[in-house]
């Protein structure tokens, strides 16, 4: 995990590479996530959107999970990257 310095994420319903906001296809955010956290990752984390309506409900979403896991592993992100 020490090598991974960013992270490209979106979401899609398993068929095409749709830029979905988070939580609208069916990756699995939450075990990915948790995932990342306890493997130390504190890069920086990318949305890749199609819809600009879909930024600001997949950012809240993205950083409520960062928050949860950072609090449970301590993982604390990289100033002005994570």
């Amino acid at each position: 995990m020490s090598r991974l310095v960013a992270l490209h994420l979106s979401d899609n319903a398993g068929e095409q590479d749709e830029h979905l906001g988070l939580g609208q296809g069916k990756v699995p955010l939450e075990s990915m996530v948790a995932w990342l956290a306890a493997g130390g990752f504190c890069g920086a984390w990318v949305l890749e959107l199609r819809h600009p309506g879909d930024l600001l409900p997949s950012a809240a979403k993205l950083h409520h999970l960062r928050q949860q896991y950072q609090a449970v592993y301590g993982i604390e992100p990289v100033p002005g990257i994570g």
